[in-house]
């Protein structure tokens, strides 16, 4: 049975949701692009960064960012936290259709991030990879950024 949410995690999964709209948008992706998220769910909590872990705020980002894109057939890949060496996980599909090498790991909420962990938990057949071909790591932003290629960014 689905948990219901508290007020503040439905404005912030409709924040999350308005975000991801106006950002494809803007990018105006195509199908098959990769949408890469860094989200610290601490930050969305108005908390310092990796001090308030919060599975509820990850779970309420997910929920408003994941539809959105698989309605426009866009692959998610949620950043993981630093003590993960920033691996995105996705769906296995995307990996194939990428031709990404896979790394052997499983986020947890306090080591690879509550967004991830929920990426995790919500996709059909995640896998973790390293990195992105064409893409930068910005690690003063804990995010990716666009360095070439079909994708877009999104920290949160």
């Amino acid at each position: 049975m689905a948990e219901k949410m508290s007020e503040g995690f439905c404005n912030i999964q409709e924040q999350a949701r308005t975000a991801a709209k106006e950002l494809l948008e803007q990018a105006r992706l195509e199908t098959g692009s990769l949408f890469v998220v860094g989200c610290s769910s601490s930050e969305v909590t108005g908390h310092k960064i990796g001090s308030d872990s919060s599975i509820e705020a990850a779970r309420a980002v997910f929920a408003g960012i994941y539809p959105v894109l698989r309605e426009q057939g866009v692959y998610l890949a949620a950043q993981c936290c630093e003590h993960l060496n920033r691996v995105l996980i996705i769906e296995e599909e995307a990996r194939r259709a990428y031709r990404l090498e896979r790394v052997n790991v499983v986020p947890q909420p306090k080591a690879g991030g509550s967004f991830a962990t929920t990426a995790w938990e919500q996709f059909v057949h995640p896998c973790a990879v390293e990195a992105l071909p064409g893409y930068w790591r910005d690690p003063d932003r804990h995010a990716l950024g666009p360095g070439g290629g079909s994708g877009a960014a999104f920290g949160c």
